[in-house]
């Protein structure tokens, strides 16, 4: 039998020509944001195995091209989803491609294996993938038609399992022959595509949080509690989303403690910072990392931005600059030959500072600050409400209580002009309290 090879151009054509135009309307009901069709960056990343895989590999195929981490709670929430679509469909010309962006690929086999993963999955160790494709915030997935354009969106987590009636009914066949827009007549990106690397895709909507995160000492004592501090910035008034509390991932040999937090407001710039006591069990070196930010855009799906974690050093605890086998051994020597009798070190226990009731109330109104940012009206109310009567400060004419049982049981917070009232109210009363403090 005689085979004949097809030029690569007329294979692009023969293959557009069996390609289907998606349907924005299609897209839209299964929860993807049509884009206007342009040439997808190349992608050219090693599997688990070491063996390099491209986009282009995928031509004349749909792609559903997801970008995830093993540390990422919605990540691992889609995956399920993302397993059976592959299933489902994988046979009737979808694939499913996912690019790990955790730094390490130790994790991954476990992750993947957890949810029965058999789709190929591409590891971006350094980031610039993910950098390009803009995955600030993850789950992000993109739909990729056969002739290699992006021609939809969707951020965080979903129930892909949807998707499949969607795929059956993305639409026409597009004209054959024709080359798609931004592509060469060999059916390859543009000179302009591909020099920029990154795919012709509009800008994220919503900007998504940042951090910048610091520790009080990077060169802790076993047993000195230390400060974690995750200062979360955003501009305007978190109109566009609710954040919820970073995670971060504490090794083995550190211990969490308690957390609280502190907000700011400065020229339009919000700052929410949280800060975490650590305490370090054994002696080594530590990254508290990955730190995830979560936060929920108003009418989308939770998505999570990460920031990395600084790294501790725990060393032994000292006294009097001796290491911990001193202090007992060599303190029993050195009284040896002093002919004295052996010193009992005991801690001398302090009387108890008197509480100080204005740094008290003052981490309470944090702490009700901290609930409007992560959208919990009702947290907010059960710390303010009291807070106020202890300020002398309830104000005449408005139902608290009743406001607090409907957001608490029926989930009907009061309006947010009303919410911010409350909190200048408590803001201006403690400011007094505090100032009228001898």
């Amino acid at each position: 039998m005689r085979t004949t090879h097809l030029p690569i151009a007329l294979l692009a054509a023969l293959l557009a020509s069996t390609a289907r135009a998606a349907d924005p309307a299609v897209l839209r009901s299964a929860g993807l944001t049509p884009l206007s069709p342009q040439a997808a960056a190349e992608i050219s990343l090693p599997d688990l195995a070491g063996v390099t895989h491209a986009l282009s590999d995928h031509r004349g195929r749909w792609v559903l091209l997801t970008f995830f981490a093993t540390w990422c709670g919605p990540c691992a929430q889609e995956m399920p989803s993302l397993q059976a679509l592959h299933e489902a469909r994988g046979g009737a010309g979808l694939d499913v491609l996912g690019v790990s962006t955790d730094r390490s690929a130790a994790p991954l086999p476990r992750f993947l294996g957890r949810f029965g993963v058999s789709f190929p999955v591409l590891h971006d160790q350094s980031g610039r993938v993910a950098s390009a494709w803009q995955a600030t915030a993850i789950p992000l997935s993109y739909l990729i038609d056969p002739a290699g354009q992006v021609v939809a969106i969707s951020r965080g987590a979903k129930d892909w399992t949807k998707f499949i009636p969607a795929f059956d009914a993305l639409g026409d066949p597009v004209t054959p022959g024709a080359s798609p827009a931004g592509t060469t007549s060999a059916g390859a990106p543009n000179a302009a595509g591909a020099s920029a690397g990154t795919p012709a895709v509009p800008m994220v909507e919503v900007a998504p949080p940042t951090a910048q995160v610091t520790v009080s000492t990077p060169t802790p004592e076993v047993g000195e509690p230390f400060i974690l501090a995750v200062s979360i910035q955003w501009k305007g008034d978190l109109s566009d989303y609710t954040l919820h509390p970073p995670t971060v991932g504490i090794p083995e040999g550190l211990e969490a403690r308690a957390t609280t937090a502190s907000s700011s407001s400065t020229d339009g710039h919000q700052e929410l910072t949280y800060h975490l006591g650590v305490v370090g069990l054994e002696t080594g070196s530590f990254a508290l990392d990955p730190v995830q930010i979560p936060f929920t855009p108003h009418g989308a799906a939770l998505q999570t931005a990460q920031v990395t974690g600084p790294i501790v050093s725990v060393a032994s605890a000292t006294w009097a600059g001796l290491p911990p086998a001193a202090w007992v051994g060599g303190g029993v020597a050195l009284a040896a030959g002093l002919g004295l009798a052996p010193l009992v070190l005991q801690r001398r226990r302090r009387a108890p500072a008197a509480p100080d009731p204005s740094k008290e109330r003052r981490e309470r109104l944090d702490a009700a600050r901290a609930c409007r940012l992560e959208g919990d009206a009702a947290g907010f109310l059960v710390i303010i409400r009291p807070l106020l009567h202890e300020l002398d400060a309830t104000p005449a004419g408005l139902p608290l209580e009743r406001w607090e049982e409907r957001a608490r049981y029926a989930g009907q917070p009061p309006p947010k002009r009303d919410l911010d009232h409350l909190e200048r109210l408590a803001t201006r009363a403690l400011r007094a309290a505090t100032e009228d403090t001898p």
